[in-house]
């Protein structure tokens, strides 16, 4: 049954490699999530693989659909090593650091010990906690001064951004793709690719095993991969707006301003903006979030994006269910206070520079004029359905596909709901089919009003063609 969604931005939760096993499956298909984010640490892909096969072999038996998006690349430069506990530091503390089993007060366990550091880097522990200076570099290790205080963890990661080199597509191996593609991974994140020469080759590298490959999505999360994203963009399905890696890498006060124009952006281009900081990391400690976790999420859906990214931390804790509840009625609040009234954006002049543009534009308004209770559209790739999202109609679009993959695929789309048709109709019988199967399997009713779109076959001739039409369910 098709159920309407009570939200249309979307949770997205995430999940380090470490954290993967069959009890985690079971948690996956019962509780009510878009799509989960695994976070790859080096060497695990194979591993990672195997957990989401057995993830989809589980599926079918539960009745629930499972978007899962591997997070590639994202490796940390070095991880915290042999703290027993929870440490504090503060402002102008000196701090010696180097690798496990030299005479320093904090061990750093890291594959590059000798390009960790430069003198004057700034150096952050977990993604802002503490936030240190390099002041002094020798053989033995290195000498640290604390200019932002706070407590750091047992095995928290340790970022260097200046000395981080952006990865390439030479870093991801062809038996990596080849696994990637056989277990149906639906998204595929990169982080900080900043050229389309990479991203051109990983692409056409996906798609010469199967058609229907990942979509690739793009990590924002450098100074560097903002300024190009325009160059990039087109090359990619979405975004993934990595916040707290923005502002390691710039001025932190830029960064709300910036999210919410690469959000602009990626509408105008009919991309998916997925938004992470940290949301609700702080509930892997306490019961309740902290105020500028909450707003963190309602700002994010005012502001437009299509999903939140919870924190990675928040499954280590006993609250994770229980952030996840709190991630959907934030979403479910803030869009029912706001509805009837705009987000912090408008599209004032979409771009019509093609037929799927124009078409999908004029569905909207008409859907819109005529107070339709649904736009619905059949797609291919799930590029009509982006489309007809991108305008933010405020009606519920259904995209009607013949891809188990793309259904999956769009469940990250803001107001979209997906629906699979088994096979492909006769092109007369699409209309009344896709009519049927909305009264008999959807919250529409008979009289109910839709615009139908189609950009690839006609319900009206024998030919194919670009239409969309207002209907009244019969």
């Amino acid at each position: 049954m098709l159920v309407e969604r009570k939200r249309n931005a979307n949770v997205v939760c995430s999940y380090e490699s470490t954290s993967l096993n069959n009890a985690l499956i079971d948690y996956l298909l019962t509780e009510e999530m878009d799509a989960i984010r695994l976070i790859v640490g080096s060497g695990e892909l194979l591993g990672v693989l195997e957990f989401c096969g057995n993830l989809r072999s589980s599926a079918p038996a539960s009745g629930r659909r499972v978007s899962i998006m591997l997070d590639i690349l994202s490796r940390p430069r070095a991880v915290i090593h042999g703290l027993a506990a929870a440490r504090e530091f503060e402002f102008g503390q000196k701090v010696r650091v180097g690798p496990p089993g030299t005479n320093c007060e904090l061990h750093l366990e890291t594959e590059e010990w000798a390009k960790l550091f430069v003198p004057g880097a700034q150096v952050f522990i977990g993604f802002g906690s503490v936030m240190l200076k390099v002041v002094e570099l020798d053989s033995a290790g290195a000498t640290l001064e604390v200019v932002q205080g706070g407590v750091a963890h047992p095995e928290m990661d340790v970022h260097v951004p200046a000395t981080r080199l952006p990865p390439r597509f030479e870093d991801i191996s062809e038996a990596e793709i080849k696994a990637i593609v056989k277990h149906e991974i639906d998204y595929l994140v990169v982080p900080g690719f900043d050229t389309v020469e990479d991203l051109i080759k990983l692409r056409d590298a996906l798609e010469q095993y199967k058609t229907a490959a990942p979509w690739i999505i793009l990590k924002i999360n450098s100074e560097r991969v903002y300024k190009k994203l325009d160059e990039l963009l087109p090359f990619v399905r979405g975004v993934l707006v990595s916040r707290l890696e923005l502002a390691m890498s710039m001025n932190p006060a830029q960064v709300p301003m910036i999210t919410k124009e690469i959000i602009q952006t990626c509408s105008d281009q009919a991309k998916i903006v997925l938004v992470a900081s940290e949301m609700l990391a702080s509930m892997r400690h306490n019961a309740t979030p902290t105020r500028a976790e909450v707003s963190d999420i309602a700002n994010a859906v005012m502001d437009g994006a299509d999903s939140v990214v919870l924190s990675e931390d928040l499954p280590y804790g006993a609250f994770a269910r229980r952030g996840l509840v709190i991630a959907r009625r934030t979403i479910e609040d803030i869009e029912e206070s706001s509805a009837g009234k705009n987000l912090n954006w408008i599209k004032h002049r979409p771009i019509v520079s093609d037929e799927l543009a124009a078409i999908t534009y004029t569905a909207y308004k008409t859907a819109q004029r005529n107070k339709a209770k649904a736009i619905v559209c059949i797609t291919k790739s799930g590029n009509t359905a982006l489309h007809l999202a991108s305008f933010r109609p405020g009606i519920p679009v259904i995209a009607v596909t013949l891809s188990e993959d793309v259904q999956r695929r769009m469940s990250l789309i803001r107001g979209v709901v997906g629906l699979y048709l088994a096979s492909a109709p006769v092109i007369d019988e699409v209309l009344p089919k896709i009519n049927d199967k909305l009264v008999n399997e959807s919250w529409l009713k008979k009289g109910d009003k839709i615009v139908f779109v189609s950009v690839t076959i006609s319900s009206v001739g024998h030919e194919a063609s670009n239409l969309f039409t207002v209907q009244t369910l019969a």
